[in-house]
């Protein structure tokens, strides 16, 4: 199964990304990240994530 990358949907974009054959290459933005219910009490929604739809 080939997933292809271009059909895929951002959620929180990064500034520098690109599709090249079959692969990604991207560079993360600073200071992002997924952390839910830390000890410290605070929740990051900020990492970059791209959903890519699959066929079932």
């Amino acid at each position: 199964m080939r997933t292809h990358l271009e059909n895929g949907t951002w959620v929180n974009e990064p500034a520098n990304w690109e599709v090249s054959a079959d692969r990604l290459t991207m560079t993360t933005d600073q200071k992002t990240d997924f952390w839910q219910k830390t000890h410290y009490g605070f929740e990051r929604d900020s990492g970059h994530f791209l959903g890519v739809p699959i066929p079932v």
